[in-house]
């Protein structure tokens, strides 16, 4: 198809440098953009085909290979994903089943504990039970000194009331003294020896009630330490049954504590229980589920081995597709070898095109050459017509002068033939002026038509030289792709 459209190319390019070659400028300054339009679409569009067969051809044979290989790896890693995640959940099982047996375990040694912890408080609370007994032994005893204290306490009080009436007589004594003092000394004066003898009487009383209270004080001081004795001795014993009591209190307090933990013990002894049976039932399932991974193993080995058998299989496969693979690569090289040889003719057919093209444009520059010397052989005759223009133009002025003074002259003479030489005069030079304005006219358009079609030429001109560089540069980048398409083969 590719030789076909070159071809198809070159007849066009020589039947159109034939025609060119007797068409009129402007038909071949008006065709030129069309004709190398068409011929750069059909070589491109011809080249783009070609490569774009190769490069499908050759995605195609790749993108074969390529699936056969990623489906080949694909089962590979899906069965070795399958075998390993088998082993996986084996595995996981057998962790869940220790985990469990160590949980059970745990809780076992947890239920011992709290049996040990429950018989430690069972013997606390004996023990509580004896001391309490004891306490309350201790209290009776301690009530029991309190009666034997009560004859001792009236005895205190019947002292510290008889110590009260000898100081009461000491103090009447002693105002007894002391108004008998008073009574001596207004009598001094008249009764010395009254004096003396009631002096002598007066220490006789005080060495008495001296000697009387001295025995009243050691008698006191007795009662008072035995007092002080027994008040410390009621002291201690009210301490002793503060403390029994506070005591009590305390062990009550305790005996209620340890009551609500042993009652705490035994609900949570029950829940134990509760939980040593669910974890009995559990042991059970998980043996039942055991049982069920072990089927699953075997039924997983089975699995395994048919694996094995489908990886032979696939093993065989690949071994066949392998020998597929090397079929479709020589085939592959062949077709690379074939396209080669087209590249090569393709290459051939695009210098030919290229030689055509630069010889046209060397007959468009030709063309565009003698266009222009047209153009400058059309300005020099407009030139020429501006002159002659100017000079029917000064001779049209002085035809009408010489007509207005003819004219002058006529109105003057009144004579017909002045009139009529005027008027043809006249006519003449409108004749004139018309010529050379219709012949000024002419040359202008010629040259506005010489102009546009050098125009036209130097655009048609501009574009082919880009289409040819174009082409150069398809030409080789085609060649580079020649080149590793060579490259490609030979590394094959």
């Amino acid at each position: 198809m590719l030789a076909a459209a070159a071809a198809a190319a070159a007849n066009i390019l020589c039947s159109e440098r034939d025609s060119n070659k007797r068409a009129a400028p402007e038909t071949a300054a008006a065709q030129t953009p069309q004709r190398l339009d068409s011929l750069a679409a059909q070589l491109a569009e011809g080249a783009s085909q070609q490569q774009q067969q190769q490069q499908e051809q050759q995605h195609e044979q790749q993108q074969q290979q390529q699936q056969q290989e990623q489906q080949h790896e694909q089962q590979q890693q899906q069965q070795q994903q399958l075998y390993e995640q088998q082993q996986q959940q084996l595995h996981e099982q057998q962790q869940q089943l220790q985990e469990q047996q160590q949980k059970q375990q745990q809780l076992q040694q947890q239920l011992q504990q709290r049996e040990e912890e429950v018989e430690r408080l069972r013997e606390a609370l004996a023990k509580a039970a004896e001391k309490e007994t004891e306490k309350e032994e201790t209290v009776m005893l301690l009530r029991a000194q309190m009666k034997d204290l009560e004859p001792l306490q009236q005895r205190l009080e019947e002292a510290e009331a008889a110590a009260a009436a000898a100081a009461a007589a000491a103090a009447a004594a002693e105002t007894q003294r002391q108004a008998e003092a008073e009574a001596a000394k207004q009598m001094q004066r008249e009764h010395e020896t009254l004096m003396q003898q009631q002096q002598q009487q007066q220490q006789q009383q005080q060495q008495e009630a001296a000697a009387a209270a001295a025995s009243h004080d050691l008698e006191t001081q007795k009662l008072k330490t035995e007092l002080r004795d027994q008040q410390k001795i009621i002291e201690e014993t009210y301490a002793k049954i503060e403390a029994a009591a506070a005591a009590r209190e305390t062990l009550q307090q305790q005996l209620s504590a340890q009551a609500a933990q042993l009652q705490q013990q035994q609900q949570q002894q029950q829940q134990q229980q509760q939980q040593q049976q669910q974890l009995e039932q559990e042991k059970q399932e998980l043996l039942q589920q055991m049982s069920k991974k072990q089927q699953q193993l075997q039924q997983l080995e089975q699995q395994h081995e048919l694996l094995q058998q489908q990886l032979e299989q696939q093993q065989q496969q690949q071994a066949i597709q392998q020998q597929q693979l090397e079929r479709q690569s020589q085939e592959q090289q062949q077709q690379q070898e074939e396209l080669l040889q087209q590249q090569t003719e393709l290459r051939q057919q695009q210098d030919l095109l290229l030689q055509t093209l630069q010889q046209q444009l060397a007959a468009e520059k030709r063309q565009l050459e003698e266009t222009a010397t047209q153009l400058q052989e059309a300005r020099q005759q407009l030139h020429a017509a501006a002159e002659e223009r100017q000079r029917q133009e000064a001779t049209v002025h002085m035809l009408q002068r010489k007509l207005e003074e003819t004219k002058t002259d006529a109105a003057a003479e009144h004579t017909a033939a002045a009139a009529a030489a005027a008027a043809e005069a006249e006519a003449a030079a409108a004749a004139a002026a018309a010529a050379s304005s219709k012949r000024v006219k002419e040359l202008e358009d010629t040259l506005l038509s010489l102009q546009t079609q050098q125009d036209q030429l130097q655009g048609a001109l501009d574009k082919a030289e880009r289409k040819i560089a174009i082409l150069k540069i398809a030409t080789k980048k085609e060649e580079t792709k020649y080149s590793l398409l060579e490259a490609s083969a030979l590394s094959s």
